[in-house]
Order: C-alpha cells, then sequence, then structure tokens
C-alpha cells in the first residue's frame, strides 16, 4: 500500500517539477523545490481528506508521509539527474561554442 503511494507521488512529483520548470524559468531551483514539496503535500493531504468520504477507505497519517516521501524522491532524483547532466553535456557545448 505504502510503495503504491510513493509510486503515484514520485511520478506526481516528476510531473510538478517538469510542469514549473517549463511555465515558471524564472524560478529557481531552490523555489522549484519547495514548491513541488508544498504542491504534493496538500495534494496528499486533500486526497486522504477525501477518503474519508469513501466507504471502505480510511485516512492514514503514513500514507501522507508515504506521499511526500514519493515527491521527494522525484525531486532527489532529477536533481541528480540533472547535475549529472550539467556537468557531462554542459562541457560538451561550452567545448563546442568555444571553436
Amino acid at each position: 500500500d505504502k510503495l503504491a503511494h510513493i509510486i503515484a507521488y514520485f511520478v506526481l512529483g516528476i510531473t510538478l517539477i517538469l510542469s514549473l520548470k517549463g511555465n515558471f524559468i524564472h524560478l529557481s531551483r531552490k523555489k522549484i523545490f519547495w514548491l513541488v514539496v508544498l504542491i504534493g503535500s496538500l495534494y496528499g493531504i486533500s486526497d486522504e481528506f477525501h477518503q474519508s468520504f469513501v466507504p471502505g477507505r480510511n485516512v492514514e497519517f503514513l500514507d501522507w508521509v508515504a506521499d511526500i516521501t514519493g515527491v521527494i524522491l522525484s525531486l532527489t532524483m532529477l536533481g541528480k539527474i540533472s547535475n549529472f547532466a550539467d556537468r557531462k553535456f554542459g562541457r560538451i557545448v561550452k567545448d563546442k561554442v568555444k571553436r
């Protein structure tokens, strides 16, 4: 159950990151990080609240923790990929510009 939450919110986190980077290019990485955490966290809370009205479903604090974990994992993973790409491909682009 918790793994499903982590995976779903991992995908949500990636979607939020790409959306914010594409639509708000002036935002710093730090602002994007905190916006993604805030939006993902609020969405997780609203999902848990909604479940309280669905028969057979219950609200669990640990589900919300799993949601936030998925969002933070997406930020961590994309951050590492972005840093790696900047190091590897940034040099290639800089070398080509110098020529």
